[in-house]
């Protein structure tokens, strides 16, 4: 029993750390992109806002061509190659972007990336594996802190790395990718066992048509919300340097500090919320808060120009990201063990659909409002996309809340049946 604990630990902790890497390798560029897009194109701020929307929409593209196939292989190969394959593809991607000398070079990066640095739904399948079903929000919850603590670090190291140049933070991505592959090769066991993996390669299709058909049977609606959602928090970190830049006058290395705030935010609602919610009040009640959340801060930043209360909305917004965890558990709850890494590569399909949707809406509204030659004359409203941003999560929250109505409902009629 201690060594299955000692195991599990391991895997959670190695898998949070890989999400942890992943964002942080992320949120290192995040407030450089503009400049970099600067030097290689000359463009104006709307137009490089629409560049990076295209460069966000290439990497997901891939993302939503290749997560399915990721999370299948990590069923039927297992999480280890599988894992440390995708760890392997960030570092080149890094390092490809890190001597680009043309925006053409740079798009080639992200497609590469794209491709081969699907590590979420491997490590959140792992954790599937060795945790048990009613444990998972909580650890579900501990992953997605790592994507706060990633948003953390990664700006902090960005603006620091900035200012030895706009290339140096892709340089510092690509050693810290290659340092986790290294750590990985050594540390993280393998989750699934042998009879496991050959059961997966042996039935495959099948599991695939079952875990197909329940998917669009059952829980069809909490997918859709899963990407209105995805598709609406996109909305700031894609907008938010162009924002900083156009309404706040501020640099690199202001952009990356103010990021990495809101990555603690998000981190501590990550660590405190999710089970004490669910917990507490049940995945119902916790998703509506944590959807409301979302939406009202959304709202507010439509609107607001003031930088005190901007803060404060982000804080909400920072609680709102619960609605993740809780949402990734339900589903986990409701999928076969031997189908979670089909479940997580599905979700991260639906992630990247989401990230070829909300970069190309957000960046175009921005330069539409913002731009050179803006849709309504000489209207500015750089807060365009935020409201966007509110309507669609103003959305899932309605087909969340039905969802469980309607769930409660059959429920009921079947005892009703059963007692008839």
């Amino acid at each position: 029993m201690k060594d299955i604990r000692q195991r599990s630990r391991r895997v959670v902790g190695f898998a949070s750390a890989t999400i942890l890497i992943d964002l942080a390798g992320l949120g290192i560029i995040l407030p450089v992109m503009p400049e970099l897009i600067f030097e290689l194109t000359g463009a104006s701020i709307g137009e490089a806002s629409a560049i990076g929307g295209w460069l966000l929409f290439s990497y997901a593209a891939m993302q939503f061509l290749f997560s399915p196939v990721v999370g299948h292989l990590s069923d039927r190969l297992g999480r280890r190659p599988v894992l440390l394959a995708a760890i392997g593809g960030l570092a080149v991607n890094y390092a490809l972007m890190a001597i680009a000398p043309s925006l053409l070079w740079l798009f080639v990066g992200r497609l590469f990336s794209g491709a081969l640095g699907a590590t979420y739904p491997v490590a959140a399948a792992s954790v599937a594996d060795v945790t048990e079903p009613e444990e998972r929000v909580k650890q579900f919850g501990v992953l997605h802190a790592m994507i706060g603590l990633g948003l953390i670090l990664g700006p902090l190291l960005g603006g620091l790395a900035a200012g030895h140049g706009v290339r140096a933070p892709f340089w510092v991505a690509a050693c810290i990718a290659t340092a986790t592959l290294i750590a990985g090769y050594f540390l993280f066991p393998e989750t699934l066992s042998g009879h496991d993996i050959r059961q997966n390669t042996d039935e495959g299709t099948r599991k695939i048509m079952r875990f197909s058909t329940s998917f669009m049977s059952s829980s069809g609606s909490l997918f859709i919300v899963f990407f209105l959602v995805e598709v609406s928090f996109q909305a700031l970190p894609i907008i938010w340097a162009f924002y900083a830049i156009n309404n706040l006058g501020w640099n690199a290395t202001t952009i990356g500090y103010s990021m990495a705030i809101y990555g603690v935010f998000i981190a501590l609602a990550q660590i405190v919320l999710p089970r004490h919610m669910e917990g507490l009040f049940g995945s119902k009640v916790a998703g509506i808060a944590a959807l409301s959340c979302v939406t009202l801060a959304y709202l507010g930043l439509s609107f607001s120009s003031n930088e005190t209360l901007i803060w404060g909305l982000i804080l909400v917004m920072a609680a709102g990201t619960t609605i993740f965890p809780i949402l990734q558990a339900v589903l986990s709850r409701r999928t076969e063990r031997e189908s979670q890494g089909a479940l997580q590569g599905s979700m991260s399909s639906i992630t990247a659909v989401a990230s070829i949707v909300s970069p190309l809406v957000m960046t175009q509204l921005f330069k539409a409002f913002v731009g050179s030659d803006p849709i309504f004359g000489s209207v500015s409203w750089p807060g365009a996309p935020f409201f966007a941003a509110a309507v669609l999560s103003g959305l899932a929250l309605l087909i969340y809340a039905r969802f469980f109505m309607s769930a409660r409902t059959t429920a009921t009629n079947h005892k009703e049946h059963e007692h008839g």
